[in-house]
């Protein structure tokens, strides 16, 4: 489901397309974050191809606006006197009021705060990205890359030593009057090479600190041996001396004038944290895959997870590091070792579900089937090394034989039944109490009745009044309701055969009442706190779908010990200052002639 500025690049054209007119294939492209090999962060351009068709035809719906800056759009054209502006990557200088100035400071991307203004108006501002001022340097360099150095082209053959004495080379010819910018063109391996070995400015913590650590320690016009770094060796030229620049800030404002008080503003911010800035858009239904035309620089081998058994945490013995040891099979091993024969010192890459996991660098020929990841920087990184390599790499295909929509809080068909059994229940339990128990029977009703309002009453309160959110109705917490209905007249039957022991006996109906509920309240007591303990642990112990059964088992324990014990008792009571108490056939009871003649 597709809004219309969510649609990908490049499918803009199926807006308009209708259901079943067939799979559409696109070009396009998408941005992916990446890292150039100067070790700056980038945006990469990815060629590939959308295949798509449209699901179903497009509907309107509710949109609640999260985006600040969408929502500040939306609020400039229903809110009087409001205006929005945006800000990219603006300088935080004296065009900047200072009030503005002095909370963008203090605020951290995603971040919206108010702010009122000396003229009478109020801003809204939301920060996208700041940028702190920090000292800067112009820097120039060349680099020579070496065979499995980060972001290595194929064409780069050299070893590492190599790759040093070739560097070395070219400072040498630079200190006797070469042109830096002339040797860059013709050797450098960096993408600055057409410039000349011209980069970016430095700041301070943005560079590999290698790297940083040379620039900013140089004079300008010096020129550094080579220095080592995960893309290969750099001869570094510092062109400046360092400089401090301006805050730079990227943010979003509503501007709302007359509002001296800040009180509009105060009103839009809690509307805007609580979801109520909705608007009503059209949606577009539309299934796509992307393939990647980009060639990744790997090539494929034949070892694959099929030959894959475990992958392991343990300690170096020499080190006390976290290591991942991954096993294969003895056709696998056979096949690692001869990977890693040919390629020492170039870089193996295991891929799980296509993303890339690991790239450890191959130090040697490894036999055995058995091998050994280093480079994890703590316990928890290689155990979760450790379990892509577990989960990803068992050869089960999936495929789908049937898909279903389900309700967030149960599905509609499982609900009805659930719904249906519970009232099924009720009813047979409701007829089994008239036949036996007769009178005392339909008093179990009426109580029977009240619980059930009373449970209904409590599910449709907000948590028991101690939280906004309202108790999820499972399957799992279905079946305690119907199991909990169930035990609901436990109490009342154990009490009605007490009273009709009582009865049989020759005691009238109000005296057999209350020798009945004392001597059968123990075993109430008793039943009814066990199954309590139960609930409690399933709830300690349990997962949500068992916490959601001891939940609603244990509110219909609670509220059955209320009905039986507290509403039938007061029933009884009333029955028993009526003239129906003398006639013992009302409550299925016939004395004992031995009884009736004492």
């Amino acid at each position: 489901m597709y809004f219309r500025d969510m649609l990908p690049k490049g499918l803009d054209d199926l807006w308009n397309k209708n259901p079943g007119s067939g799979v559409f294939r696109r070009n396009a492209t998408i941005t992916v974050p990446g890292q150039d090999a100067e070790g700056n962060p980038t945006e990469q351009e990815v060629d590939g191809i959308f295949l798509s068709e449209i699901a179903r035809a497009r509907t309107q719906t509710g949109r609640t606006i999260n985006e600040a800056p969408k929502a500040f759009g939306l609020l400039a054209t229903r809110e009087e006197g409001a205006s929005y502006k945006a800000h990219e990557k603006s300088p935080l200088d004296a065009n900047v009021p200072p009030r503005v100035t002095g909370v963008v400071r203090s605020m951290k991307p995603g971040d919206l705060q108010a702010v009122t203004m000396d003229d009478g108006s109020s801003r809204l501002v939301f920060l996208r990205s700041f940028v702190p001022g920090r000292a800067e340097v112009d820097t120039s360099h060349i680099l020579i890359a070496f065979a499995g150095a980060a972001q290595a082209k194929e064409t780069v053959k050299r070893t590492k030593e190599e790759a040093l004495t070739l560097a070395q080379k070219i400072k040498a010819e630079i200190t006797a009057g070469k042109s830096f910018e002339g040797l860059a063109r013709t050797y450098s391996d960096g993408d600055s090479a057409a410039l000349g070995g011209k980069i970016d400015p430095v700041g301070r913590g943005s560079m590999l600190p290698a790297f940083e650590q040379v620039a900013f320690t140089q004079k300008p016009g010096q020129i550094s041996d080579p220095v080592e770094t995960q893309f290969g060796y750099h001869i570094i030229r510092t062109d400046s001396v360092p400089a401090t620049t301006t805050d730079i800030a990227s943010y979003d404002e509503l501007i709302l004038a007359s509002d001296a008080d800040g009180s509009r503003a105060a009103t839009i911010l809690s509307s805007l944290q609580r979801g109520d800035v909705r608007s009503t858009e059209e949606v577009a239904y539309i299934r796509s895959i992307f393939f990647s035309l980009m060639p990744t620089g790997w090539k494929d081998t034949q070892l694959d997870g099929k030959h894959f058994r475990s992958a392991t945490v343990t300690l170096d013995p020499v080190t006390n590091i976290p290591v991942v040891q991954i096993l294969f099979d003895d056709e696998g091993g056979k096949l690692f070792q001869e990977l890693t024969k040919r390629n020492i010192g170039k870089r193996l890459a295991i891929f799980v579900g296509g993303d890339l996991v690991s790239a450890p660098t191959v130090q040697g020929e490894i036999s055995g089937g058995s091998a050994v990841i280093t480079g994890s920087a703590n316990f928890d990184e290689a155990r979760l090394l450790a379990q892509d390599l577990n989960t990803g790499a068992i050869p089960a295909p999936i495929f789908l034989s049937g898909q279903r929509t389900v309700e967030a809080t149960l599905g509609a068909d499982a609900l009805r039944t659930s719904m249906q059994a519970a009232a099924v229940g009720i009813v047979l339990l409701m007829i089994y109490m008239l036949l036996v128990y007769r009178l005392l029977g339909l008093l179990a009703d009426l109580s029977l009745l009240l619980y059930a309002i009373l449970y209904f009453v409590l599910m449709k309160i907000p948590l028991f009044l101690f939280s906004g959110q309202y108790v999820v109705l499972t399957l799992a917490g279905m079946a305690g309701i119907i199991l909990s209905t169930g035990m609901a007249v436990d109490a009342n039957v154990l009490i009605f055969e007490r009273i009709k022991e009582e009865m049989k006996r020759g005691r009238s109906f109000a005296i057999a009442l209350e020798t009945g509920f004392e001597k059968a309240w123990p075993s109430i007591r008793d039943g009814n706190v066990s199954t309590l303990i139960t609930c409690a642990i399933l709830f300690t112990i349990g997962t949500s779908i068992v916490r959601g059964f001891a939940i609603t088992l244990g509110l219909g324990v609670f509220l059955s010990m209320f009905t039986a014990i507290t509403v039938t008792k007061w029933l009884a009571r009333a029955i028993a200052a009526t003239p129906m108490a003398e006639r013992t056939e009302l409550f299925g009871v016939r004395r004992n002639a031995e009884a009736t003649t004492q």
